[in-house]
């Protein structure tokens, strides 16, 4: 059995009703109901951004009106959580999981941090730009099919430096120079260095060792 309510009653318990909104702005809507227009507050536990034209659930307690629910939003499906302040999601037990069937995208205009014991990433294609990257570590380990490097200007500092490969091609344009103590070639085969002036300078003692020895 439904004992109506009377306006006095209503405003001391408080109630609830539909209303659909007019429009608004940040946490402050302009919301119509039966009983007419007027101004509601956006709860602190309703995430669901209100849009105009979205059918609404109004809680009405003396002049406090609190929209707490979006019910239906005739146009689209489409919707935006909202947050007045930080927010921390946790997970006490168990995964947490963020899944799309489309894209992903996040957007901070200060920091972004990643901390976990294991950082998994695979994608087809990935394109990483910065003004100013730093990678730091102990070790780093990279497989790839092809390489390919552009850049005006690559600085390589290390104590040690040992490469294997099957064939090394390089091309300089200008100027190649190396500075050593001491350099130490060894060729299996054959060693052939063609120019147009060659010149070969030594302070103290020059030696060419060789079964045949063919100048000119």
């Amino acid at each position: 059995m439904n004992i109506p309510l009377s306006s006095d009653l209503k405003a001391k318990i408080g109630f609830t009703e539909h209303a659909v909104i007019q429009g608004g702005f940040n946490r402050e809507y302009m919301v119509l109901s039966d009983r007419g227009a007027y101004r509601a507050q956006l709860a602190f536990s309703c995430f669901v951004q209100p849009e105009t034209g979205d059918k609404v659930l109004i809680n009405v307690d003396g002049k406090q009106s609190h929209i707490i629910a979006v019910i239906e939003r005739p146009d689209n499906q489409d919707a935006k959580l909202s947050f007045p302040a930080s927010l921390k999601v946790e997970t006490k037990q168990g995964d947490l999981t963020f899944s799309s069937h489309r894209d992903i995208k996040l957007t901070a205009t200060r920091q972004h941090s990643i901390v976990s014991e294991d950082l998994n990433i695979t994608a087809n294609s990935t394109q990483v730009y910065s003004t100013e990257m730093q990678v730091s570590g102990k070790n780093l380990k990279a497989q790839w099919t092809s390489i390919q490097t552009l850049s005006e200007l690559i600085t390589s500092v290390a104590d040690k430096l040992i490469k294997t490969v099957k064939n090394s091609f390089s091309n300089v344009e200008g100027v190649e120079q190396k500075n050593s103590k001491n350099y130490v070639q060894n060729v299996s085969s054959t060693t052939t260095i063609r120019s147009q002036h060659a010149v070969i300078t030594a302070e103290k003692d020059m030696k060419i060792d060789g079964e045949r020895i063919h100048m000119g």
